[in-house]
């Protein structure tokens, strides 16, 4: 990716991978706590009721403790991975030195082998982010049931 289109993505974030911002919010230190518990783990599902604070808990979480994040807001459309993979790849390339080689792109010959095409996507994104950081894919039950999308992403959180 040439520096003028990173600078050009640096400056706009599409919605989809841009981290909500609040102005005002209350410091949930308990639950900010219990995060910090369980950080050593692959991954941490957060589930409650639409409304209930889960996005800005996350969100408010990720600010003041200060951690490096990839923001990622599923929908619908993520039922096609290549979508999938092709905004977290515009994630990542938002956060990252101009000078890294963008990651793989998804393309169809990657139908047949996609678990082992999201395995190694996963490793090569969590080897360029720093310690401790987080990947939080907001929204997840917006995915529609079945279809792949739901067996590839966990494939790399065994």
């Amino acid at each position: 990716m040439d520096s003028l289109k990173l600078m050009e993505l640096r400056l706009y974030s599409p919605a989809k991978i841009a981290r909500p911002r609040f102005k005002k919010h209350l410091k949930r230190e308990m639950l900010f706590e219990t995060l910090d518990e369980h950080r050593h783990y692959p991954g941490i599902w957060i589930n409650g009721p639409a409304g209930s604070g889960k996005t800005i808990l996350v969100s408010s979480y990720i600010e003041e403790r200060h951690l490096d994040a990839l923001w990622y807001q599923l929908d619908s459309g993520d039922q096609d991975i290549a979508t999938f993979f092709h905004y977290l790849g515009l994630a990542d390339q938002k956060r990252i030195s101009e000078k890294a080689k963008p990651l793989p792109a998804y393309t169809p010959e990657y139908e047949k082998g996609i678990f082992i095409f999201s395995k190694r996507y996963f490793e090569a994104l969590y080897g360029r982010m720093p310690t401790p950081s987080a990947l939080v894919l907001d929204n997840y039950h917006e995915v529609p049931i079945g279809g792949p999308f739901h067996v590839m992403i966990r494939e790399p959180f065994p």
